[in-house]
């Protein structure tokens, strides 16, 4: 079976979040085609670095943490940050020149396809993620803020099944994702980026959603202590 395609290139970075440029689609001969790149979707988890599983090998067993992506930081070492998660919360589709805006052409996808098919070589679609948490050699997620940022050009990988379950065994991060956030002059809307979040975990990696929607109801619950209406209404944009 092989390994998913990376999603996405880090295209610029700072210690809370980064941007990535989505990865062009490839044919099944390996040749790139004009389709626009879907991003991941909104509230959802990525990863920069390898995949690390519960019971990660240790250096000295044949072990090379960055065999399928570029290098985050030189040496690791045990406990160093080796794979950073993040929660995307905006994407975007525009030109490939920074400023450049688009032009209508007053037609449809389909016949502009036909009669300008070059522009669409010309666009790029990207996403911003806020960096949540990251692990180590040793396999354990710690949620929160990573020692450093993702290098340039870092690969990104939507997590795993058993990533996202990982990543939503602690829910440390909600309490900064509420506060809210920006990327540069974008900013997020941090209750419907958390709903978005424990929805997308919900029905990905929890088989017993009821127990996993009263734990995050519990954790919200303390976060949100003296402000009732907030909290009922993210309940319900969790649940409905």
């Amino acid at each position: 079976m092989s390994s998913p395609s990376a999603i996405g290139e880090v295209v610029a970075a700072t210690t809370t979040y980064f941007t990535a440029q989505c990865t062009q689609v490839a044919d099944a001969d390996s040749t790139l085609t004009s389709d626009l790149p879907d991003p991941p979707p909104f509230g959802s988890f990525v990863r920069i670095g390898p995949e690390l599983h519960a019971t990660p090998p240790m250096p000295g067993e044949d072990f090379d943490p960055f065999e399928s992506a570029p290098p985050l930081f030189a040496p690791p070492v045990p406990g160093e940050a080796i794979a950073l998660y993040a929660v995307v919360f905006q994407a975007e589709t525009g030109s490939l020149e920074p400023g450049r805006l688009l032009t209508a052409y007053g037609l449809d996808e389909a016949e502009l396809r036909r009669s300008q098919p070059q522009i669409f070589e010309l666009l790029a679609t990207r996403f911003s993620a806020a960096l949540i948490a990251y692990a180590g050699l040793d396999g354990v997620v710690r949620p929160f803020l990573p020692p450093r940022p993702p290098r340039p050009h870092a690969q990104v990988w939507a997590a795993t099944t058993d990533e996202t379950r990982r990543l939503t065994v602690r829910l440390d991060y909600l309490r900064p994702l509420l506060a809210g956030g920006s990327a540069g002059s974008a900013s997020y809307p941090p209750d419907e980026l958390v709903a978005a979040l424990l929805r997308n975990a919900c029905h990905a990696a929890h088989p017993n959603e009821a127990a996993f929607l009263l734990r995050a109801g519990r954790e919200l619950a303390t976060l949100l202590p003296m402000d009732y209406d907030r909290l009922r209404a993210l309940i319900g944009r969790i649940t409905g």
